[in-house]
């Protein structure tokens, strides 16, 4: 989602159980059972997004609402909307801590508005895993791997859900940075298997709303998403 800028940013605490979502320090996974995963917290957790080429973002706040005319971002009763209401915006997005070993998952609860016509990238680990939403097939989730960040590794695109617009759809990335591979969960079905995801030096996972196209009306709605790190 972000290719251009892969280090635009200062270091943070990694990306979790989101101030305000009402996620505590003793939640647990529900996937990889079996193993201690631990949700992250940070105060400098941030959104960011781009508007005419530049870069802007601002901390998390509890049950903050953030807008320049162009985008929203409102979080309330543990559900994240990022909206993208113009060409003059092409992204709104959460952003994590850059890691490179560990094993960390992203989980979460996806839905796409009913209106949304534009193909949209909607979590990725940076440098590794892109889950994209297109409008065809009553919107489609797709998986992208490591290849279409480096052009070295192997190369996978699966399609993971169809029919997929307007409903709650559960995501979960696990993504083994030690050993360069991620293995995806939708709706609790395996769909990708410990797939390698390229030997670079730096991740990072982040969700939102990202429309290269900057077409109008795109919401995009997150809810219950944690990041956790098996210890």
């Amino acid at each position: 989602m972000n290719k251009r800028h892969p280090r635009r940013f200062p270091s943070f605490v990694f990306l979790a159980s989101i101030l305000g979502l009402g996620i505590c320090a003793t939640a647990s996974a529900q996937i990889g059972s079996g193993y201690t995963w631990t949700p992250y917290t940070d105060s400098g957790v941030h959104i960011q997004w781009q508007t005419n080429g530049s870069y802007s973002k601002h901390p998390l706040k509890v049950d903050r609402t953030a807008s320049d005319g162009v985008y929203d971002y409102t979080s309330s009763s543990n559900v994240e909307k990022f909206i993208l209401k113009g060409s003059a915006v092409n992204r709104i997005e959460y952003r994590g801590k850059n890691y490179s070993s560990g094993v960390y998952q992203f989980q979460g609860w996806l839905r796409v508005n009913d209106s949304a016509t534009s193909d949209l990238a909607v979590v990725q680990c940076f440098h590794a895993i892109l889950l994209k939403w297109y409008s065809d097939s009553g919107g489609r989730l797709r998986y992208h791997s490591a290849s279409d960040f480096d052009g070295t590794s192997a190369e996978l695109r699966v399609n993971l859900k169809t029919n997929a617009r307007g409903v709650w759809t559960k995501v979960n990335i696990i993504h083994d940075a030690s050993a360069n591979r991620a293995t995806v969960y939708i709706d609790n079905q395996k769909v990708v298997d410990n797939h390698p995801t390229g030997n670079l030096d730096s991740f990072y996972f982040k969700y939102g709303a990202y429309d290269s196209s900057g077409s109008d009306d795109e919401t995009i709605e997150w809810r219950d998403v944690t990041i956790f790190k098996r210890n």
